[in-house]
Formats: C-alpha cells, structure tokens, sequence
C-alpha cells in the first residue's frame, strides 16, 4: 500500500526544515555592498575632514603662540654659558633614533632553511625597530642603537670652532597677547618703542625691548649696537620703524623655517636619515624669518660637539654640502584698526575653534565605529549568512536570518546616523558663526600676506569642507534612512507573503493526505463488509 510522507503542518517555522541558502543571494550581496560602500565613505571622508581641519587650526595656534612669546629686555652673545635669569635663545632639539639593523652593506647573501623552506633575506635594507637577530648578523647586518634626542645650544662662529649662545633676558607680562597697544599712545608710566601705527610698542622697563639682531658681516641691523667676543660682533637695536619686538629665534637646516613652525626643515632632494624619531620635511618657508647667520652642517655638529653622531649611527651623514641657517622673527603685525574689540575677539576664537575640533572628532569616532560594526562585522555575518551558514542566536534560518541581520544593520544604521546628526546639529551655528568672523577679519586686512592666506584656508575649511562634509551626512541620513525603510518594508512583506505560501502549500498537502487517509479508511471499511458479507454467505 502506498504511504503518503508524514509532513507535520507547521513545518515552516522549524528551523532545521528550513532552506539554509537566502533567496535573492543576488540582490542580498548588492545591498550589503551599499552599506559597505556608505561605511567606508562615511569613514574616509570623516578622516580627511578632521586632519584638514586640524592642519588649519595648527596655522590659528601658532599665530597665538608667537604673540604669547616675552620680548628681549636684554641679549648678548657668549661662547661660555648663560648666568642665572637668562635663557639661551638657540635650542634645536635633535629628535633622537630608534634601533636599527643595518644590511645595506652586507658581503654576502645568506639563504636560511626553515622547515625545507629557503627564506632569502633581503639586501640593501635598514630594519627599524629592533636590532639585527643571529641570522642577520651571520649575513653581515650591522646593529644600530638607539640615541636619544640631543640639545643643540650652540651655533657656529666665523672666528672660533666652538659655538656661541645668544643669552637673554625676556620681560615679565609684556606679551603682544595681553599687552599690545591698542591706541596710538601708550598708558601712563610706558616707555613708546617706535613711531609707525602699525609698529610700536610700549614698555614699563627703562629702555625698549630688542627689535632686531645680527652679525658683523653677515647681516645689517640700521642703529645697531655691538657686541663683540673673541672678534665676532653681535648687532642689535632698540627700535624699527616697521618691525615689532623680537621674540622668537630659530635653527633649522635648509633655506630656512618652515610655515609649520614646529616642522623640521630639509634640504631640498635630501633624503632624511631612516632612523630617525621624526623626520624633517622639504616645506614651505616661512619668509617673515630672517636669516641671522649660516654655516654648514659639519661647522653646526661640531659646535655643538657632536660629530661622534657619524660614528655612533651606522650611515648617517653629516656633510658641509649641507646649509643650516639662524633666524629670528618678531611679533606677527596686526594693524592698529583691528585692535581692541576685534584683536580680543580673533583670540577668544580658540575655544570656538577647539569646539569645533572635537565636534569633528567625534564624527570620526562614529564613522570609525560605522565602519567596523557594520561594513566589517555585520557584512561578515551577512556574507557567511548567504553562504548557508546557520547562526543559532539569530532568529529562523536562511531568509528569515538573512532579514534579521538587515533588520539588525539598518537599526544600527539608524543609531549611529542619528548620533551623527545630533552632533552636526549642535555645531552648525558655530561653523557658520566662526566662518563669518574670519569673513570680517579677511576684509579689514588686518595683517600680513601670510596670515590672510592663513585665515583664508582656515575660512575655506569651515566654510567648504566641514560644512559641507557635516551637510552631506545629513543628506545621506536622510536618503539612506528613507531607502532602508522601504527595504525592510519590502522584505518583511515579501517573507509574509513567502511564509503564507508556504504555509497553504501545506494546508492543500495536507488536505490531500486527509483525503487520502479518509479513501483509504473507506477502502479498509468496505473490505471489511465485503469479508463479514462472504463470511455470512458462506456460514449460511
């Protein structure tokens, strides 16, 4: 007799019954690679904005800096050491070496046999990091140890070998940052330093801070007084008519100090030494420093008696083709109508701008923590799914759990692009406030070219790339919200109504074996009869 399958009529909801492949693997791959690509977008966009902004913010600060420096009571020049109260104006910081090992000029080429495996280490190579093991040794590298960083105090002469210092005194609360003279006289009790608008200063010491230095022979200071040690003179004065107050000195190899003052400069086509902490940069030059003294680099190491650096670091090269050069620059200008209300204003922007800093930053947080929750862990999950992976603490199996993990992304989509939008939200008015002031600030000109071109890329960043960076995550929140929507819509209707076909299949099939069962039964009964009926005639 034939027998119909036993098929229970909830079969559909069991999970071990349930096709393990998702149906619509095509279209299931297409929209995981959109979240993937929003993810990625959302993060290399945050990244870039973020460091753009930083590197225009850095341009604010230092303008800050150079106006919180003291100017010079005092200065004078010595091959000795400074006396108590005075500081030493030449300070290059020597940024120091990591370990190293060194196979650049190695003899021979060692073959290393590991598990019947050849490993060929490669020549012509520093490793950084680590000094050389017993293989690379064996082959001929060359452990290099680490140095740390070295102050450089000294700067050479033209009569001596050993270097001289600049030793100066700098006067107490006097800084262009809180006491620039905001009106063409000075208070009461204030000496007047100087004649133009623009350039003068004012001071409570008996005589005007110094305003430019030099050196006999190597450059011209108008009025200078002297100094002279050991038959090398030092220039300086007391008062110029188109300058301020000199307050910063600085080293630097090159053609002189980079725009990013904290930047280390470089001979254009030099090649930085690979072990280096941090490397110097071929960069813009900051013209507003003038060049003091100059002298080549074999000169400035052993000024500062460290030539022993060539021998100590395997292939690092000190040479006199190389140029180092002295600078000084004083008080960046800022012109007489642009300060009081103004002046105060563009230094009370640091708190704004810092604010709007770390708004940035936390966007790139949460684009960092998009990407690896959703383009990276989610898209696994998903792509592990579509490849009939069963996962037990997701709900259903197959299209079911293809549908939940969307179901899940787009949540946290959601989540994720409203925290977004909630911190652009919040800074909007302050982006577009900050942009506006250094609007206003651009178009009074209230300083030199190079800090226009300053402030015109710190305008441009807020106005162009955070804004519109902040606007399009806001347009996207938008569309990609609305275009989730009517995908989870369409999945849950289209596994609704996958689920009631399924589930009348069932109801018929089931139909069809009550029916089957009910024929068989009547079958059974009247073979019965028909037995009992031939029984009784026979009995008869």
């Amino acid at each position: 007799m034939d027998q119909s399958p036993d098929l229970p009529q909830n079969q559909v909801l069991q999970r071990s019954e349930t096709q393990a492949i998702p149906k619509d693997t095509t279209g299931r791959i297409v929209y995981q690679t959109y979240f993937c690509l929003l993810g990625t977008t959302l993060l290399v966009l945050s990244i870039i904005s973020y460091y753009f902004y930083c590197d225009a913010f850095d341009n604010y600060k230092l303008i800050i800096e150079n106006w919180q420096q003291q100017p010079i009571e005092s200065i004078r020049m010595t091959f000795d050491n400074c006396n108590d109260g005075e500081i030493n104006l030449i300070n290059y910081k020597w940024p120091g070496t990591v370990d190293g090992c060194d196979c650049r000029y190695g003899l021979r080429l060692l073959a290393v046999q590991t598990n019947n495996h050849h490993t060929w280490i490669p020549r012509n190579k520093i490793y950084n990091n680590h000094a050389c093991n017993i293989t690379q040794r064996a082959w001929g590298c060359v452990s290099v140890y680490a140095k740390n960083p070295i102050d450089f105090h000294r700067f050479p002469s033209k009569t001596q070998k050993e270097g001289f210092k600049l030793c100066a005194v700098l006067e107490k609360d006097n800084s262009f940052y809180s006491r620039h003279p905001d009106s063409n006289e000075c208070p009461k009790g204030q000496i007047k330093c100087g004649n133009q608008p623009d350039y003068f200063y004012c001071t409570s010491q008996p005589q005007c801070p110094v305003f430019e230095i030099g050196f006999k022979g190597a450059s011209e200071v108008q009025d200078a007084q002297e100094q002279t040690e050991k038959g090398f003179t030092l220039l300086y004065n007391r008062k110029s008519e188109y300058k301020l107050p000199l307050v910063e000195v600085r080293v630097s190899e090159g053609k002189g100090i980079c725009m990013k003052n904290h930047e280390r400069g470089l001979t254009s086509g030099r090649t930085e030494y690979s072990l280096m902490r941090e490397n110097k940069t071929e960069c813009e030059i900051d013209n507003r420093f003038i060049k003091l003294q100059s002298s080549n680099e074999v000169e400035f190491y052993e000024s500062n008696n460290q030539l022993k650096l060539q021998d100590q670091l395997r292939g690092y090269e000190i040479s006199t083709q190389y140029q180092w050069g002295l600078y000084g620059r004083g008080y960046i200008e800022w012109k007489m109508s642009c300060r009081g209300e103004t002046f105060d204003n563009f230094i009370d922007q640091e708190q704004i701008l810092e604010e709007i800093l770390h708004t940035q930053k936390l966007l790139m947080i949460v684009s960092i923590i998009y990407f690896f929750v959703i383009s990276v862990m989610w898209s696994c999950i998903q792509a592990q799914t579509i490849q009939g992976e069963d996962w037990p603490c997701i709900k259903g199996r197959g299209t079911e759990e293809s549908n939940t993990i969307f179901y899940l992304e787009i949540l946290t989509k959601v989540l994720l692009q409203s925290l977004q939008a909630f911190i652009i939200f919040s800074s909007f008015s302050k982006t577009k406030a900050e942009s506006d002031f250094l609007e206003g600030v651009l178009l009074q000109n209230c300083s030199d070219e190079y800090v226009q071109l300053q402030l015109e890329y710190l305008r441009d960043m807020l106005t162009e790339n955070i804004y519109n960076f902040n606007k399009g995550c806001l347009i996207l929140f938008c569309v990609t919200t609305a275009f989730d929507f009517c995908v989870a819509l369409y999945l849950v209707v289209s596994f609704i109504k996958d689920r009631n076909s399924k589930q009348s299949s069932f109801e018929y099939r089931d139909e069809i074996k009550q029916g089957y069962e009910l024929n068989q039964m009547n079958g059974m009964t009247n073979q019965n009869q028909q037995q009992l009926n031939d029984q009784s005639q026979y009995n008869n």
